[in-house]
């Protein structure tokens, strides 16, 4: 039996935990919570059972095991991480502060994740990226045109400089690689690792009818190991059972 540690959070801790692993809601002050670690925390009132018995229901709606479900679930937000990426390589190329940062941020409810610049860090965002500054930003975007124009031109067709700019806007929100290079997939994977992130993908219930059969095929062994990191910490012996 796994002994459960029961304490009295304040304002700050409570928020620095974020929200409850069962019910999704965020902590407030001074309340009872159980944790087994700060990546499984819950109210006191919020049993486990209720999330293993909910993903159980999901998952045969579905036509899937919970263990599968929770693979679609956690590929649908690495999807979403990597769209938000998208957002980010724009803001870094088209933002003309000198200084501050490109955060992402994720809601309190459900996983929807909002890209913005702030000119201080933000402690609650769950990827932030410093804002690349004029100089090496010039020399960014004349690597990215000087690429672009290289393919277009072996391919025999000349290109504006306008609709080069407009093709690498293109290619940074839309493209499998990143602004600096790195493929878009391991950087996500990267991100939906971070403590506490693959968690919301029990409670993340907005699109259980709607998810593809299939993980990105850039990285399934990662969503299957997300996958037993969930389902291990809600219990050893419920991992089993999948």
């Amino acid at each position: 039996m796994t002994l459960l540690k029961q304490t009295f959070m304040q304002t700050d801790n409570a928020k620095a935990l974020g929200t409850c692993l069962v019910c999704g809601q965020a902590f407030s002050a001074n309340e009872r919570l159980l944790f087994e670690n700060p990546s499984a925390v819950r109210h006191h009132t919020c049993p486990k059972d209720k999330l293993l018995n909910a993903l159980r229901k999901s998952a045969e709606t579905r036509g899937c095991t919970p263990q599968g479900l929770l693979v679609m679930r956690l590929a649908e937000m690495q999807r979403r991480i990597i769209c938000a990426l998208g957002e980010v390589s724009f803001e870094q190329f088209c933002n003309p502060g000198p200084l501050g940062y490109v955060t992402m941020r994720l809601s309190e409810t459900g996983f929807d994740i909002s890209v913005e610049f702030r000119p201080v860090f933000l402690l609650r965002a769950i990827y932030h990226e410093a804002l690349i500054t004029p100089g090496a930003l010039q020399q960014r975007k004349a690597q990215l045109l000087a690429q672009i124009v290289e393919r277009v031109s072996q391919q025999g067709v000349s290109m504006s400089k306008d609709l080069a700019e407009s093709q690498m806007i293109e290619q940074l929100k839309n493209g499998g690689n990143h602004w600096d290079g790195r493929k878009k997939a391991d950087l996500s994977l990267e991100i939906l690792s971070a403590e506490g992130i693959p968690f919301k993908a029990l409670s993340f219930v907005e699109k259980d009818k709607e998810l593809a059969m299939q993980a990105f095929a850039e990285s399934p062994v990662g969503l299957q190991q997300l996958t037993e990191q969930i389902l291990g910490r809600l219990g050893p012996q419920d991992a089993k059972q999948y």
